[in-house]
């Protein structure tokens, strides 16, 4: 199964939504903020050196959950800690939203799939089925 990095600032839908991908056999880094889990990745990492974030196979980030950051500054986020994203397709990244033109902004981000607010949780694993990812 896969290992997930979520990030969503509602902290029922963040609970829900990793107690659902838990449920599916997937392994799960559940954040509220972008600060909680720069902070989380960074302290167990070197100092001068970027978090090994090689082993998720998805990101999904609520755009909300930005910090107040414009999408292109979460854009340079995701590159920083995902630095192979720019020249492989890993992590698969999932954008979150009900504010956002997501459409343009996955464009933007090359996401590969978006998901707007308020979901079904089938919605969620159709999008993540599409890359051979099952949730039960």
């Amino acid at each position: 199964m896969a290992r997930i990095l979520l990030i969503e600032d509602d902290e029922l839908l963040m609970k829900t939504t990793a107690s659902m991908l838990t449920r599916g056999g997937h392994e799960v880094l559940a954040f509220q903020s972008l600060k909680a889990a720069t902070t989380t990745l960074f302290e167990s990492t070197p100092a001068n050196s970027v978090p090994d974030t090689e082993s998720f196979d998805f990101l999904l980030l609520d755009l909300s959950t930005a910090d107040f950051l414009p999408p292109e500054k979460l854009l340079d986020w995701v590159n920083l800690l995902f630095p192979k994203r720019l020249t492989h397709s890993h992590p698969r990244v999932g954008l979150i939203s009900g504010s956002f033109d997501l459409e343009k902004i996955a464009a933007q981000f090359k996401a590969d799939f978006f998901v707007e607010k308020p979901f079904h949780p089938n919605e969620l694993r159709k999008k993540l089925a599409q890359f051979g990812s099952t949730i039960a």
